[in-house]
């Protein structure tokens, strides 16, 4: 993972020693490069939340403490617990803006691997392809919509083609319609 992520990303630990940090400084035990790293462990190893953190992987044999000192440059003796990432996570905010320092990052790692042509090979039709994952952003506790939206059985096709390639079929539903396998 480290060649990786130096590969792709060689000044992530400028940039990630570049994150604000408003915490109380006398008071500071965890470098901002190691809570960093720390907080990208919930997606590598794919954990659902920051409390799993605290329970998944205190195991001396990972050597997780080693790898993320590795990782971020820094000689932590310790683990943090996920309080101490929520409160650093609740300090990234630039010009009082939320999360902004988050941001500006996750843009700087995505132009990086962009103007590197990394995922040139992966274009379709010229552009990149995103993927959105926005489950879980809206929840509501109880229903907070009486129509019912209908299934559409058959999804509508319809193609794309490229000059020159062969004929590619892409299903999509009209908007308002979920699609049914």
């Amino acid at each position: 993972m480290v060649r990786t992520v130096r590969h792709f990303w060689p000044d992530l630990d400028l940039w990630l020693g570049e994150l604000p940090d408003t915490r109380f400084q006398p008071l500071i035990t965890y470098d901002r490069r190691f809570l960093a790293w720390w907080g990208l462990g919930l997606f590598v190893f794919k954990l659902g939340s920051r409390r799993q953190l605290d329970f998944d992987l205190r195991d001396l044999d990972t050597h997780l403490l080693t790898n993320l000192n590795r990782l971020a440059g820094t000689q932590q003796d310790s683990l943090p617990v996920g309080g101490t990432l929520d409160h650093f996570v609740g300090h990234l905010g630039l010009d009082g803006v939320p999360y902004l320092a988050l941001a500006d990052l996750r843009a700087k790692l995505v132009r990086r691997i962009i103007r590197m042509k990394a995922l040139d090979d992966e274009r379709l039709l010229g552009h990149f392809v995103v993927a959105v994952d926005g489950t879980g952003w809206l929840k509501f506790d109880r229903r907070h919509c009486t129509t019912k939206v209908p299934l559409l059985r058959t999804p509508r096709r319809f193609s794309m083609r490229k000059p020159g390639s062969q004929e590619s079929r892409i299903s999509c539903a009209p908007p308002g319609f979920l699609v049914s396998s």
